[in-house]
């Protein structure tokens, strides 16, 4: 009677006389190793720490360079020449200064519409926000 076919590719090698396999001594499972775990230098965050700082630095001048740059408007300021002008443009170019504007119409010495005066003079010196008072002519003769 022949021996019977081996189930497994280990059996070829042992089927002894009675056609059962030798029994063998089963090996463990390889499991992969862990890679070894690497201590950690003190110096490892240092790098970040520092890279950190740097940044913190670099801003801190940034804004410090900005804040010279960077001068308050001054507090008086010269008013100009109005008279002899449209009252669109005059009170635009005195708003745009950074004055308020009351403006009056009157009978004046001027087409109607022109700023025959102002007040307070031209090239005066008064704070910022201050009222500048125009006369704006009415078109009627005084």
């Amino acid at each position: 009677m022949p021996s019977p076919a081996p189930r497994f590719a280990e059996d070829e090698t042992v089927v002894r006389e009675h056609g059962w396999p030798e029994p063998q001594r089963r090996r463990p499972p390889v499991r992969p190793t862990p890679p070894p775990r690497r201590r950690r230098s003190p110096r490892d965050g240092s790098w970040l720490v520092l890279g950190a700082l740097g940044l913190a630095l670099g801003a801190a001048a940034a804004i410090w360079y900005l804040s010279l740059n960077r001068s308050s408007p001054p507090a008086r300021l010269e008013v100009p020449r109005v008279v002899g002008k449209p009252e669109a443009v005059a009170v635009r170019q005195l708003t745009t200064k950074g004055f308020s504007v009351r403006a009056i119409e009157k009978p004046g010495n001027a087409a109607a519409g022109i700023v025959f005066s102002q007040r307070p003079a031209p090239a005066s010196t008064i704070a910022r926000g201050a009222t500048v008072t125009i006369r704006v002519a009415n078109g009627q003769k005084p």
